[in-house]
């Protein structure tokens, strides 16, 4: 390799006597310090809440830390920036697969009541989950769709939604949730009874025990 090859692809700091790169670099740098401010003055002053605040100051971080990574490349080399993008990408695939249904690192059920005595059959069951897909995304298409009789309620009428997920995941109900707070304490027995079948809870996370590992 020539030293003029090894110097244009490899030698930082050469692409900052570009002007068109400073123009850039200066109004990205200034947008993000303007934003950062005002966000920061809008919370202070009580203007906006704080759950906005804090997601607002959450994405203002995530593209400070997105804008460093690709910045550091470029003053490095036209090699770096193709290395930089090449690992990126490989770290961003996950979260573009996950959001386009590609890929999904957990197992969604879909827990139903269908009132008038009706059935949850193939075509009850497509409709709900095209009906998910259009108002949602792909990515929120349950794997399986569960028929119920009811949804098992504590006596102030909240839904037991947590509970329901550590009985799935291996944990006994009566550690959980106490019966006599429900006012429909056999809406648990179905739970209870698929968390007891290999097949349903095959790709579910198992909790925990004390020791660290599964029940």
């Amino acid at each position: 390799m020539s030293e003029l090859l090894r110097r244009r692809w490899f030698s930082p700091g050469d692409v900052l006597h570009d002007r068109v790169t400073l123009v850039a670099v200066g109004v990205i740098v200034g947008l993000l310090i303007l934003s950062g401010a005002v966000t920061l003055v809008l919370g202070q002053a009580g203007l906006i809440s704080e759950k906005l605040y804090r997601e607002i100051m959450l994405r203002w971080r995530s593209w400070l830390f997105i804008t460093l990574i690709l910045f550091i490349p470029i003053v490095l080399g036209p090699a770096w920036v193709m290395t930089g993008t090449c690992l990126l990408s490989l770290l961003c695939y996950q979260e573009f697969a996950r959001a386009t249904g590609l890929f999904r690192e957990k197992t969604i059920s879909l827990f139903v009541v269908l009132g008038d005595g009706k059935r949850l059959s193939d075509t009850v069951d497509a409709q709900i989950k095209r009906r998910i897909r259009d108002d949602c995304s792909l990515r929120h298409v349950p794997d399986e769709i569960v028929q119920i009789a009811e949804v098992p309620r504590t006596r102030s009428g909240k839904v037991l939604e947590l509970p329901v997920k550590r009985i799935l995941m291996g944990v006994q109900a009566d550690q959980v949730v106490s019966r006599d707070s429900l006012v429909n304490a056999a809406a648990l027995d179905v739970f209870v009874t698929l968390a007891g079948d290999p097949a349903f809870t095959a790709s579910l996370p198992r909790a925990p025990t004390a020791s660290g590992g599964s029940p």
